[in-house]
């Protein structure tokens, strides 16, 4: 298996050596034959996480990017890593019936919460104002935000609390004001993508996965049965 790097980009090299180790594993692999059983192509959010959990299970894992760490789709997001909020919209319409939601938004928060605590330097509160125009969005997301806060009440984050039209209109001036009420305001969490990423990928590399940014693929080698079992 042959791997060809970038010849344009030149990373900085400060990680101890371990991007040359590295390369000199993915390079002995295309000459002496030695096989990994997992190629992970494209280092953002899933692929990283796909090559710390199968180096973990005790699989021989490189995962290679064209470019660096999460700096395609992973690097586009909202970065909001938030307990499922929007679940709680058939709470209101349904008490009763709304277990299943309920346990998605439980399950949402307490990874938050790990998160938090294992690793606080990558996520903070982020406040997300909620515009109400009629009494009755005021007193729907009043309930929803009562009960995200109830079940989040073991997260650092403060609860949600009401703001006044004027108020509301001082803190976002961009607001539409006719018929605006008011404003809830909840927090959730934000996280930052690339420590992120950096973070999956260290972790990766530490659990045995070779780990290569700045290295394109740029073909797949098949047998005769169509099954791929290389890459260039």
């Amino acid at each position: 298996v042959k791997f060809a790097e970038t010849p344009t980009v030149k990373p900085a090299v400060g990680d101890g050596g371990q991007r040359a180790k590295s390369l000199s594993r993915l390079k002995a692999a295309g000459k002496d034959h030695v096989e990994f059983d997992m190629l992970v192509i494209g280092g953002g959010a899933t692929g990283l996480g796909c090559a710390l959990d199968a180096a973990r299970r005790g699989y021989k894992v490189a995962v290679v990017d064209r470019g660096d760490w999460a700096e395609g789709t992973s690097s586009k997001s909202s970065n909001m890593h938030h307990g499922g909020v929007r679940y709680l919209q058939a709470f209101v319409n349904n008490p009763e019936g709304s277990e299943e939601q309920l346990t998605v938004v439980k399950n949402g928060l307490a990874e938050q919460l790990y998160l938090y605590h294992c690793a606080p330097y990558l996520v903070k509160p982020v406040p997300i104002m909620v515009p109400c125009y009629t009494e009755g969005q005021k007193e729907n997301y009043g309930k929803l935000l009562s009960k995200y806060d109830e079940l989040g009440k073991d997260d650092p984050y403060p609860d949600s609390y009401w703001c006044t039209k004027s108020e509301a209109l001082f803190r976002f001036p961009q607001l539409q004001a006719k018929n605006l009420v008011g404003s809830w305001i909840y927090y959730d969490a934000e996280q930052d993508d690339a420590r992120m990423a950096l973070l999956i990928a260290l972790s990766a590399q530490e659990a045995g996965a070779c780990t290569v940014n700045y290295v394109g693929v740029t073909s797949l080698e098949k047998d005769g049965n169509g099954k791929i079992i290389g890459a260039n």
